[in-house]
């Protein structure tokens, strides 16, 4: 027989382990119309543009990556609330800043705000929230030809083609 003092030991182990998982996917589970009434995704916009700002290339919001995700999240209900909670999440650090919402931080907070989402536990709101939407926000980015200008590539060689099919192969033109 199992003495008691393991299987106890065992049960408190296994409910750390479960809760540890519970957090994000408990706010995930709520229903949409009532954390929609409590926030918005007015944050969204200054959380891309802090993830991709401007520099030789157009930052996130001038792309309109925000509404490409908010369409993407019209089509999937799980990632809307995602975005809502995130959202949230993102407001209520800018509060304890001082500040109402996080459109109105400067840079620098924003920054600190994204970078404690990105050091957050593995599963925990801020993390997912942080991972998912920088993983379609650059795939949506770099769909546009706009900002490739960044990155020195002019673009796909079609539908112009090789130009230079019919010479024999020599030395790259630099």
């Amino acid at each position: 027989m199992i003495s008691n003092q393991y299987w106890r030991r065992d049960f408190l182990r296994t409910l750390v382990l479960l809760g540890s998982f519970l957090p994000a996917k408990m706010l995930l589970a709520l229903p949409l119309v009532n954390q929609r009434q409590k926030t918005s995704l007015n944050a969204l916009p200054a959380f891309l543009d802090t993830l991709i700002p401007e520099d030789s290339s157009p930052s996130a919001s001038q792309l309109d990556v925000n509404g490409d995700l908010v369409k993407k999240a019209s089509q999937e209900a799980d990632f809307e609330r995602l975005l809502v909670l995130g959202c949230a999440w993102l407001d209520k650090q800018s509060q304890k800043l001082g500040q109402r919402g996080f459109e109105n931080l400067d840079e620098a907070s924003r920054i600190t705000i994204v970078q404690i989402a990105e050091q957050s536990a593995e599963r925990s709101l801020p993390r997912v929230f942080f991972t998912a939407v920088r993983h379609f926000a650059f795939g949506i980015y770099y769909a546009h030809p706009e900002a490739w200008l960044s990155l020195g590539y002019s673009g796909p060689p079609q539908p112009a083609g090789f130009l230079d099919f019919a010479d024999p192969p020599g030395i790259p033109h630099v």
